[in-house]
Protein backbone atom coordinates (compact mmCIF):
# COMPACT_ATOMS: atom_id res chain seq x y z
CA UNK A 1 0.00 0.00 0.00
CA UNK A 2 1.25 3.32 -1.11
CA UNK A 3 1.16 6.30 1.46
CA UNK A 4 1.27 10.07 0.49
CA UNK A 5 1.67 12.58 3.10
CA UNK A 6 5.09 13.80 5.41
CA UNK A 7 5.62 13.93 8.93
CA UNK A 8 3.57 16.49 9.88
CA UNK A 9 0.89 16.31 7.61
CA UNK A 10 -0.45 12.85 8.57
CA UNK A 11 -0.05 9.94 6.84
CA UNK A 12 -3.07 8.69 4.80
CA UNK A 13 -3.70 6.01 2.10
CA UNK A 14 -4.08 6.99 -1.36
CA UNK A 15 -7.62 5.20 -1.73
CA UNK A 16 -10.15 5.32 0.40
CA UNK A 17 -12.25 2.16 1.41
CA UNK A 18 -15.30 4.24 1.30
CA UNK A 19 -15.02 4.16 -2.62
CA UNK A 20 -14.16 1.05 -3.02
CA UNK A 21 -17.32 -0.47 -1.23
CA UNK A 22 -18.74 -0.45 -4.93
CA UNK A 23 -16.53 -3.33 -6.38
CA UNK A 24 -17.53 -6.65 -6.44
CA UNK A 25 -20.13 -6.24 -3.24
CA UNK A 26 -22.48 -8.08 -2.09
CA UNK A 27 -25.86 -6.88 -1.66
CA UNK A 28 -28.01 -8.48 0.58
CA UNK A 29 -31.99 -7.94 1.20
CA UNK A 30 -34.87 -9.41 3.40
CA UNK A 31 -37.83 -9.48 1.61
CA UNK A 32 -41.25 -10.94 2.62
CA UNK A 33 -39.96 -14.25 0.64
CA UNK A 34 -37.26 -14.64 2.24
CA UNK A 35 -33.27 -13.65 2.24
CA UNK A 36 -31.73 -12.81 -0.68
CA UNK A 37 -28.46 -12.07 -2.22
CA UNK A 38 -26.77 -10.57 -5.14
CA UNK A 39 -23.51 -10.26 -6.79
CA UNK A 40 -23.18 -9.59 -10.54
CA UNK A 41 -25.28 -11.43 -12.27
CA UNK A 42 -26.11 -14.09 -9.73
CA UNK A 43 -28.86 -14.24 -7.59
CA UNK A 44 -28.63 -16.07 -4.57
CA UNK A 45 -32.04 -16.80 -2.06
CA UNK A 46 -33.37 -18.91 0.92
CA UNK A 47 -35.81 -21.75 -0.70
CA UNK A 48 -37.01 -22.60 2.67
CA UNK A 49 -36.34 -25.56 5.08
CA UNK A 50 -35.21 -29.06 3.47
CA UNK A 51 -36.46 -32.27 4.05
CA UNK A 52 -35.89 -34.23 6.36
CA UNK A 53 -33.49 -31.34 8.13
CA UNK A 54 -31.74 -28.34 7.46
CA UNK A 55 -32.14 -25.15 4.98
CA UNK A 56 -32.07 -24.90 1.37
CA UNK A 57 -29.99 -22.37 -0.92
CA UNK A 58 -30.34 -21.79 -4.29
CA UNK A 59 -28.52 -19.54 -6.90
CA UNK A 60 -30.06 -18.02 -10.10
CA UNK A 61 -28.46 -16.68 -13.50
CA UNK A 62 -29.71 -13.73 -14.96
CA UNK A 63 -32.30 -15.65 -16.50
CA UNK A 64 -33.82 -16.50 -13.03
CA UNK A 65 -32.93 -20.11 -13.68
CA UNK A 66 -30.65 -22.19 -11.46
CA UNK A 67 -27.38 -21.48 -12.27
CA UNK A 68 -26.41 -25.07 -13.12
CA UNK A 69 -23.29 -25.84 -15.82
CA UNK A 70 -20.61 -23.12 -14.07
CA UNK A 71 -17.01 -24.92 -12.53
CA UNK A 72 -14.25 -23.79 -10.41
CA UNK A 73 -11.16 -22.73 -11.99
CA UNK A 74 -9.74 -26.29 -10.94
CA UNK A 75 -12.80 -27.84 -12.96
CA UNK A 76 -14.32 -28.74 -9.94
CA UNK A 77 -18.96 -28.36 -10.94
CA UNK A 78 -20.58 -25.92 -9.14
CA UNK A 79 -24.05 -26.79 -8.08
CA UNK A 80 -26.77 -24.43 -8.03
CA UNK A 81 -28.25 -25.84 -4.84
CA UNK A 82 -26.77 -25.89 -1.06
CA UNK A 83 -28.37 -27.20 2.39
CA UNK A 84 -27.33 -25.74 5.33
CA UNK A 85 -27.91 -27.37 8.92
CA UNK A 86 -27.61 -24.03 10.81
CA UNK A 87 -30.29 -21.31 10.05
CA UNK A 88 -27.65 -18.29 11.84
CA UNK A 89 -24.95 -19.45 9.41
CA UNK A 90 -27.44 -18.34 6.20
CA UNK A 91 -25.78 -15.36 5.74
CA UNK A 92 -22.38 -16.62 5.29
CA UNK A 93 -23.28 -19.32 3.15
CA UNK A 94 -25.34 -17.33 1.00
CA UNK A 95 -21.95 -14.89 0.46
CA UNK A 96 -19.29 -17.64 -0.19
CA UNK A 97 -21.64 -19.51 -2.28
CA UNK A 98 -22.41 -15.93 -4.47
CA UNK A 99 -18.67 -15.34 -4.23
CA UNK A 100 -17.72 -19.01 -5.43
CA UNK A 101 -20.34 -18.62 -8.61
CA UNK A 102 -18.93 -14.61 -9.45
CA UNK A 103 -15.63 -16.63 -10.10
CA UNK A 104 -16.48 -19.57 -12.02
CA UNK A 105 -16.23 -20.35 -15.56
CA UNK A 106 -19.63 -21.66 -17.27
CA UNK A 107 -18.25 -24.43 -19.47
CA UNK A 108 -21.99 -26.20 -20.19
Amino acid sequence: MRYFGGVGLGIRPIYDIRFLKGIHHLVMQQSPAGLSGRLGDFTVRYAGPARPRGHRIIVEDADGMPASGYRTAHGRALHPELVIGNKSHLRAAMAGLLRQYAAALRLG
